[in-house]
């Protein structure tokens, strides 16, 4: 079994998902654990996922904030209206953990759930895995334990009306964690939604290499979504440099974009495009 810190495994899973997470560390009289946040969410008015250790597993909860019940209702609503696509991703992903739980006030959700009368701030979110051994409490995340926070954030995440200025990308990760709590920093430029939108507005959702299209497979769970890369890395960029969303920046599937950065330097979109054509012939 692999272990990673947890500041590399929240870094890389915000990289993949293409959003800011941000976690911390938490110790109280009852437990020990990490509560972790998607970065731009109103403090107090949404809701956090607590990590914890119990008896042979580890839970992952959703959790909502003190003045949370709006975000709650909302999360509660998408559920019941998405809930074919939500049991999907979690048959689909079914060796990521034991056991889930999806309940609006009480009851299981179902595809057929009615909600008359039901107190839908009332949602418990959660999934956990068997785990002999764990080193959460030492900022560590076992292979296990990492699949289990990441289906269930990805879960919440399909649910959210995200914008298109929310996503970012790997390349535009510049900085790494300090201490114990864990930050994921972006460009000043690179977080200007103008930037992303200009290029969609250019260069379409399609991915560049491989044409994938995240609306037409996902529907609208992919509505808006595709990942905006940098053809020239962040690193060789100067402070004063003026962004092209033209030349600069290109539409790639998560993906393709992962494979990009497997390289160093990156692998341009003409090698990629090869690679993936050279492949194509070789699998038929």
């Amino acid at each position: 079994m692999t272990t990673n810190s947890v500041e590399a495994f929240l870094v890389s899973l915000s990289n993949e998902l293409g959003v800011e997470i941000i976690g911390v560390k938490f110790k109280n009289e009852a437990s020990e654990g990490l509560e972790i946040r998607f970065k731009g969410l109103e403090a107090k008015r949404s809701f956090y996922f607590e990590v914890t250790r119990g008896w042979h597993a580890t839970l992952v909860q959703v959790k909502p904030d003190i003045f949370a019940r709006e975000v709650i209702e909302y999360l509660s609503d998408q559920l019941i209206l998405n809930a074919e696509a939500v049991y999907k991703l979690l048959e689909e992903n079914e060796s990521s953990h034991s056991t889930h739980r999806i309940r609006i006030d009480g009851s299981e959700l179902a595809k057929d759930f009615d909600d008359r009368g039901v107190d839908k701030a009332n949602l418990i979110i959660e999934c956990d895995v068997l785990s002999d051994s764990s080193a959460l409490g030492f900022g560590l995340v076992n292979d296990q334990e990492q699949a289990c926070i990441s289906i269930l954030i990805r879960l919440v995440l399909s649910l959210l009306p995200v914008t298109a200025g929310y996503f970012v990308s790997p390349d535009e990760v510049i900085g790494y964690p300090e201490g114990s709590r864990i930050q994921v920093n972006v460009n000043k430029y690179e977080r200007d939604p103008r930037n992303r939108e200009t290029a969609i507005e250019l260069h379409g959702h399609d991915c560049w290499a491989c044409g994938f299209n995240f609306q037409e497979f996902y529907g609208p769970l992919g509505y808006g979504y595709v990942v905006i890369h940098h053809t020239t890395p962040l690193s060789q960029l100067g402070p004063d440099y003026a962004l092209d969303p033209q030349n600069d920046l290109i539409p790639l599937c998560a993906n393709c974009h992962a494979i990009v950065h497997r390289s160093n330097p990156p692998l341009s979109l003409e090698d990629l495009r090869a690679l993936i054509t050279s492949l194509s012939r070789g699998s038929g």
